[in-house]
């Protein structure tokens, strides 16, 4: 627990004796109120375990943690890893941000043939279930940010035994470094209006079998808003999202005009390209 508003610091590095798993769980706790906070803010500045690899199984491709990773949950249980690293049976992952936030995380030294969000079987009303977290962290001045839904995250860091890798030197490196802090309460909900005299906030319809694709009609009656995954929090790595905008009701002789603004555009900033093998990050600004 902290204080409202105060960033603490936290890192982690490998063990010196590796004969054996290293498991290491951190339970974050907003204590409630103004003053010990209601949300968490997590933030991670360095970040490298194990990596992700894409293996083909057949037919089939498939994205796998190995050499360790981090599992995040919002879970209230008291989860969850065994000597093996898994989650012992009943415990489950919370919320869009933290099946997203994998996207993140994980980086490939080559991009993979096909994009991330295809690799996942998605049915209706479901979304994909990412799992672990691992690889190096994607180049930024500002981190990942992640933000709870609740009052109660859960950081679990596993690594296998030296013996279950084989030779030294296919461990790579381990580190972490974040900072969090204590949110005093949940922002406005988008369904509520704050404005009695102003338009209804609107965030759109989730569209079947897609993970985070919009569907906005008829937005002269409403406030549309269009917004990310892991807002605000930054965007999934190697994932496309879709707004679909359209108008049903036009008067006779006019023709729909849609317009899609955001205030303070000049702080856009969009990465172009950047990967763990080139240092420098093509930024294109005002898009």
């Amino acid at each position: 627990m902290g204080e409202v508003g105060t960033k603490y610091p936290l890192r982690i590095t490998e063990p010196f004796h590796r004969n054996s798993p290293f498991v290491c769980k951190l339970h974050l706790v907003a204590g409630g109120g103004d003053l010990l906070g209601e949300r968490l803010e997590i933030t991670f500045l360095s970040f490298q375990i194990g990596s992700l690899t894409l293996d083909r199984i057949g037919s089939e491709d498939k994205l796998e943690c190995k050499r360790g990773y981090l599992r995040l949950s919002e879970s209230h249980d008291d989860i969850f890893l065994g000597d093996d690293g898994f989650r012992k049976p009943g415990s489950t992952l919370r919320s869009q941000q933290t099946r997203g936030f994998s996207q993140l995380i994980s980086a490939f030294k080559e991009p993979p043939l096909r994009q991330l969000s295809t690799l996942y079987e998605l049915t209706a009303n479901m979304e994909p279930d990412f799992g672990l977290f691992c690889g190096s962290l994607i180049s930024s001045n500002l981190g990942v940010a992640f933000y709870s839904s609740g009052n109660n995250v859960t950081l679990s860091v596993y690594l296998p035994p030296r013996s279950a890798v084989g030779a030294t030197s296919l461990m790579g490196s381990f580190g972490l470094y974040l900072t969090y802090r204590f949110l005093s309460s949940n922002p406005p909900k988008a369904s509520q209006n704050t404005d009695h005299d102003g338009p209804t906030m609107h965030l759109g319809n989730e569209v079947a079998n897609t993970y985070c694709d919009k569907a906005f009609a008829n937005c002269d009656r409403k406030k549309c808003i269009i917004r990310s995954p892991n807002f605000p929090g930054l965007y999934l790595r190697n994932f496309t999202c879709n707004y679909y905008i359209r108008q049903d009701y036009i008067p006779p002789g006019k023709r729909a005009h849609i317009v899609i603004y955001q205030s303070n555009e000049y702080k856009i900033s969009v990465n172009t390209g950047s990967s763990l093998i080139r240092s420098d990050s093509r930024k294109l600004i005002n898009l």
